[in-house]
């Protein structure tokens, strides 16, 4: 994330955020994680306050 994206976000949103999406993981055949692959459908992350 760009610099003055971050500015923005931490101005408008306070310390901390979140942004729904998907993480889909792949595993190899002894169960470990071999990949982690996130998805979200809009171009930019939906942010929102996170109530501590």
């Amino acid at each position: 994330m760009s610099l003055p994206l971050r500015m923005f976000a931490h101005a408008r949103y306070g310390g901390r955020m979140q942004w729904h999406g998907v993480d889909v993981l792949h595993f190899d055949t002894e169960g470990r994680i071999s990949g982690k692959f996130t998805y979200a459908m809009f171009r930019l992350s939906l942010w929102e306050r996170v109530h501590a």
